[in-house]
């Protein structure tokens, strides 16, 4: 029994895969082979119920039961899910269960042996076949448990039947017994099989497995992704590293059909029409691109194809494909694309040529740089050989490489241009092959590298010429290297030669050199001085014996580092025992390093305490001097008083003299009086302002003056003097110049007055002119004052001493003009002193141009007098005639800034003929200026000829003379003119006369243009008395000399003036409180109450009264001081004796106009 179990035992032992095989047949069929054994078991107990019920119910009901159970448990089981453990389990299982059931079906069999009729016994022997054989084939599989079970259910009844039974039964019974090797036979062959057909199966399916992971790891590893659809369409794989790569989760790409694709991130293609068309035909197709996002958010490129594939039947069973990733391709493609574009940029902008050959050497391809490079056009070296085009030597090594298939680089050429001229070309080249590595050409680049191989020639000459000159300076190196040391060798042989020692130490203190002298002057052991030694400790000794003045070194060492720090250089003296004075300078040099210098000054000291003591004695002798000069100054302003009192009343009485009733020759006496007397005070003034001068007394004011006043009073000044001399007086003034500064106006009138008087006097025929100029920087300008003559004109060696002080051009000139000669050079002094300069130009015959330029404050806040007028004139056509050039463009200039449009004439005839085309042109002139003298047609004549045509009749004419009052036009000239007016005539005055000409007032409004012109010009327009309130203007003298009394009461009443004369100061106080006078004439020195103190009372009494009359300052005393003193006192002005007519005239002029208006 036990042998069995193991026999049943051991038909588990098979592999694994055929136990996986057995359990899948024994699922396969023992649900059938139970279903079967139940139907025949319940058709067995049918027939036995009868007879032994009992019996059918307890033995046949398992059975039934037992199938049932079994049928439902096969059915469920799941051998997929099973372990090999586990499947080998329940084969045992159903091993045993199925020896169980044979056994038990015989056993049963002998059972209902005994309670069944014959025919039962055959029933129940088919019952135990059956039984047996369902049992055996359930284990067919299995072929040792399927012979066991076959004979322990059916040989045991069988045998027993046969041997007990009836015939026919025992025939039955040994015919299954006959049945049961066959059936043995056969179920052991089934089981053969089966392990034969497990063994094939496991055999293909391990082939296939591995086909399956070999197919796997290559679409794993693949860089293309597989795929496959099904005959819908739909996507039933897909390479599992695209949907890693690529699909995003919640994105489902299986079982999705044309659209699965569109579903990830991104997704753009153009053949998705194609795709979708060849799907509908069954059509294969390649290469349809589409892009996406992976997960990494790149763009991806996926070019895919696909194949329908059939069943062997041809049957279509759908799509397999796949998608590659040309991303890479793609940036390739597009990188090449790039590039080519890249390089078509750079072959058409770069400034070199590019060229390829074929295999023969010749050009096949030429860029069309070369055109703009070479002037040959590039085609026509398409074709041509490239060989030709090397014509330089030097370009050998390039034909070799080329003939030998080398590259070759940088190959010289040259080739003749368009013009003839030699081009160097400069060619690089390498040789290209195709895959088989065929020679196939050269292809290279070319550049135009004339101007390099010029500048290379240019280059070489200046090499050589460079070589020359290093040469050169090889040799002379060497010759100053000689030179220097044997400088070198001198200065040290100097240095040691010095009489002062000379050290030189570092910031330690470290002494780098010395010489000898050092320890010679400071008596010290010449190796205290060595290099190396300590500064310091020279240092220290001499202040611990008390050679240095500081109390300890510390000291000492920071007054010298303070020193040196600040100026670099620090002096200590230091006395040495024997008396001897040392003094010790320290010099800090850039490099670091000091070097001081020690010296015997001993016998400068002493010098110095001598020239201490000569220098007390010399500021002694200068106080003497000065006092001597202050001694000398009081004695020429008294001797200028004591000369000026009595001059005054001969140059006074001279005066008065010329304007009675004398003959020529009386009148010509009294001339002379006049001139002496006028040349002495020259010479008087003169001497007091070198005086001044020299004794460094000139003080310069800073007041606001009117420059275009200052220069026009020197105008008016000397007119008279020009006039008499025949000549004619020329200013210009600059228009934008600007007319008001601060400065000294009476120090420049006085240069000036100096420069034209000299400009008069050397001048007899032509004129003289001032010529005023300058530019304004900021709030300074610098202004030029010219005065230019056409006088004898001074030689070219005389112009450099003309300023020195009692010098004249020559002698004769001095015997001529009289004068000191002091003239220039005061004036210069005078210039020199504002911060400015005067120069001199001049031609002998010709004449002379004395320049003074000075700088000058601009007085901002100043108002322009002109601009409130000049604006009435503008746009106004204006006619100026004058012969004189020069007279003409000052007119012109001095019009056009007022605003009018000025047109010049040099003739009458020129003039009538202008404006008579300017009627005709219907643009008349508004104003016609005319010059009184002019050769051929005068200025009468062009008036007369104005006044009877009468297109030109109504023309408002001004005319210009250079007469006084003694030539004053007569009524009938005046008549033709609507004013007039006396060159030079003032801005001012120029203003007010045309004023008064387009107010076509004529003739008979002259005296009224007089009127309206400044009180300094009324002159010339018109002279009229001095009135006051319609009264002569009452004027009170004080002076204590008869003489003087006598001149001015002559000079006050030629002018027609009320005169009151007081011999004294006290006695015009009386006559003023008596009587107020309009103005007051002051002396300055008189006897008991002098000028200063009978001023301050009569300002008293005025005070009381609320009036104020004008006080002008007399005084022979001709210093800047006198004036300043006469201001100071009160006084409004002041006027220098002698006394002169014009100045009298002029002060009169201003001072009476301002007692109206003070009375008003």
């Amino acid at each position: 029994m036990a042998g069995l179990l193991n026999r049943l035992a051991s038909a588990t032992d098979a592999p694994p895969h055929v136990v996986d095989r057995q359990l899948r047949e024994l699922k396969a069929q023992l649900p059938t082979n139970f279903v079967s054994l139940g139907l025949c078991t319940l058709f067995l107990s049918v027939q036995a119920f009868e007879r032994a019920p009992f019996l059918v119910v307890a033995m046949l009901a398992p059975f039934l039961i037992f199938s049932a159970l079994r049928t439902r448990h096969w059915l469920k089981l799941n051998v997929d899910e099973l372990s090999d453990a586990q499947k080998r389990s329940r084969l045992q299982e159903t091993t045993i269960m199925s020896a169980a059931l044979g056994v038990a079906a015989s056993w049963t069999a002998f059972a209902l042996h005994g309670v069944s009729a014959d025919q039962q016994h055959l029933t129940a022997l088919v019952w135990v076949a059956f039984c047996g054989l369902a049992s055996a084939m359930s284990l067919s599989a299995l072929k040792p448990a399927s012979r066991c079970i076959l004979v322990l259910a059916i040989a045991p009844y069988a045998i027993f039947l046969a041997a007990t039974g009836e015939p026919d039964i025992r025939t039955i019974a040994l015919l299954i017994l006959l049945a049961v090797p066959v059936a043995m036979r056969l179920y052991g062959r089934m089981a053969d099989f089966l392990a034969e057909l497990s063994d094939s199966l496991e055999q293909a399916a391990q082939l296939r497995r591995r086909s399956d992971e070999t197919l796997r790891s290559f679409i794993e590893t693949a860089s293309d992704w597989a795929w496959e659809r099904d005959t819908d369409g739909n996507l039933v794989y897909m390479s599992p590293e695209f949907m890693k790569t690529v699909c995003p989760p919640g994105v489902e790409l299986i079982g999705r059909g044309h659209d699965a694709f569109r579903r990830l991130p991104g997704f753009s293609g153009s053949g998705c029409a194609t795709l979708e068309r060849a799907l509908q035909r069954r059509e294969g197709y390649r290469d349809v691109q589409f892009t996406f996002r992976d997960l990494d958010g790149a763009v991806r490129w996926v070019s895919t194809s696909g194949q329908p594939k059939f069943d062997l039947d041809g049957t279509f069973a759908g799509y397999i494909g796949w998608l590659k990733d040309v991303t890479a391709e793609q940036a390739a493609r597009q990188r090449a694309l790039e590039s080519e574009k890249r390089f078509q940029d750079f072959a058409e902008s770069a400034s070199d040529w590019l060229w390829e050959t074929d295999e023969d050497l010749r050009y096949t391809f030429f860029s069309h740089r070369a055109l703009e490079q070479t002037g040959v056009d590039h085609q026509q070296f398409i074709g041509q050989p490239i060989a030709p085009l090397r014509a330089d030597p030097r370009a050998a090594d390039g034909g070799v490489c080329v003939t030998a298939v080398k590259p070759f680089k940088d190959e010289l050429a040259s080739m003749a241009g368009p013009t003839g001229a030699t081009i160097w070309i400069s060619r690089s080249g390498v040789p290209h092959f195709d895959a088989e590595g065929r020679f196939r050409g050269y292809r290279g680049v070319s550049r135009n590298v004339t101007t390099s191989v010029l500048a290379q020639q240019e280059i070489e000459q200046s090499r050589t010429l460079l070589q020359q000159a290093n040469h050169r300076l090889e040799s002379e190196v060497a010759a100053r290297t000689e030179e220097l040391q044997t400088r070198t060798t001198m200065l040290q042989e100097v240095i040691d030669s010095m009489a002062e020692g000379l050290c030189v130490f570092d910031s330690d203190f470290t002494i780098l050199a010395s010489n000898r002298q050092c320890a010679e002057l400071a008596g010290t052991d010449p190796a205290m001085w060595a290099p190396g030694a300590s500064m310091r400790d020279l240092m220290s000794i001499a202040v611990r014996t008390g050679l240095y003045a500081h109390a300890s070194l510390a000291d000492l060492e920071a007054d010298l580092a303070r020193a040196l720090d600040g100026d670099g250089f620090f002096t200590a003296l230091r006395r040495q025992k024997n008396g001897r004075v040392m003094r010790d300078t320290f010099c800090k040099c850039p490099s670091g390093v000091t070097v001081v210098t020690f010296g015997d000054v001993t016998d400068m000291k002493n010098r110095e305490a001598e020239l201490e003591r000569l220098g007390e004695e010399l500021q002694r002798a200068k106080e003497a001097a000065e006092a001597a000069n202050r001694a000398k100054s009081e004695f020429l302003a008294n001797m200028s008083h004591e000369i000026r009192t009595p001059m005054n009343g001969v140059v006074g009485m001279a005066s008065l003299l010329l304007d009675s009733g004398l003959d020529a020759r009386q009148r010509e006496m009294a001339q002379v009086i006049v001139s002496s007397g006028d040349n002495l005070l020259k010479i008087i003034n003169d001497i007091l302002d070198f005086s001044r001068l020299e004794a460094g007394k000139l003080r310069m004011s800073t007041e606001p003056f009117d420059l275009r006043a200052v220069i026009e009073d020197v105008a008016s000044l000397l007119g008279l003097r020009v006039q008499e001399k025949g000549l004619e007086m020329l200013v210009r003034y600059q228009p934008d110049l600007g007319q008001h500064f601060i400065g000294d106006a009476g120090r420049l009138r006085q240069v000036v007055t100096n420069l034209v008087g000299n400009a008069v006097k050397f001048t007899d025929a032509g004129h003289v002119s001032i010529s005023v100029s300058g530019q304004r920087r900021g709030e300074t300008a610098s202004v030029a004052i010219s005065v230019s003559d056409t006088g004898c004109g001074i030689p070219r060696e005389k112009l450099a001493s003309v300023f020195e002080k009692f010098e004249q051009v020559d002698n004769t000139s001095a015997r001529r003009f009289d004068g000191a000669g002091l003239g220039l050079a005061i004036s210069q002094r005078i210039v020199e002193a504002m911060g400015g300069e005067i120069s001199v130009e001049s031609e002998v015959g010709v004449g002379s141009t004395f320049t003074c330029i000075v700088p000058l404050r601009i007085d901002e806040g100043a108002t322009q007098p002109f601009h409130e007028r000049s604006f009435l004139f503008s746009d106004i056509r204006v006619l100026a005639v004058d012969d004189n050039a020069v007279n003409r463009m000052i007119l012109a200039e001095q019009l056009g800034s007022w605003g009018m449009r000025p047109t010049v004439a040099a003739t009458g005839e020129e003039a009538l003929a202008c404006a008579r085309k300017a009627v005709s042109d219907g643009a008349p002139f508004g104003l016609v200026i005319i010059d009184g003298q002019m050769p051929g047609m005068d200025g009468v004549a062009l008036a007369t000829a104005f006044r009877r045509d009468g297109a030109l009749e109504t023309t408002p004419l001004i005319l210009l003379t250079s007469g006084g009052r003694k030539g004053d036009p007569g009524p009938g000239i005046l008549a033709l003119f609507d004013a007039y007016l006396v060159k030079p005539a003032r801005a001012s005055m120029m203003l007010d006369a045309i004023g008064v000409a387009l107010n076509r007032g004529a003739a008979s409004r002259l005296a009224g243009t007089a009127a309206q012109l400044s009180s300094a010009d009324r002159e010339a327009i018109r002279p009229c008395p001095y009135t006051a309130n319609g009264a002569p203007l009452d004027v009170l003298v004080a002076e204590d000399n008869l003489v003087n009394q006598m001149v001015v009461r002559a000079m006050l009443e030629k002018l027609g003036c009320a005169v009151r004369i007081a011999g004294d100061g006290r006695k015009a106080l009386e006559e003023y409180e008596r009587a107020e006078a309009d103005l007051v004439l002051m002396d300055i020195s008189m006897p008991g109450m002098d000028g200063v103190q009978a001023t301050a009372a009569i300002r008293a009494l005025q005070k009381e009264r609320g009036r104020t009359t004008p006080i002008i300052g007399v005084t022979a005393h001709a210093l800047r001081e006198d004036r300043q003193r006469c201001l100071d006192a009160g006084m409004d002005d002041y006027l220098p004796k002698p006394i002169k007519q014009a100045a009298l005239d002029e002060t009169l002029r201003r001072w009476s106009a301002v007692d109206r208006r003070r009375a008003s």
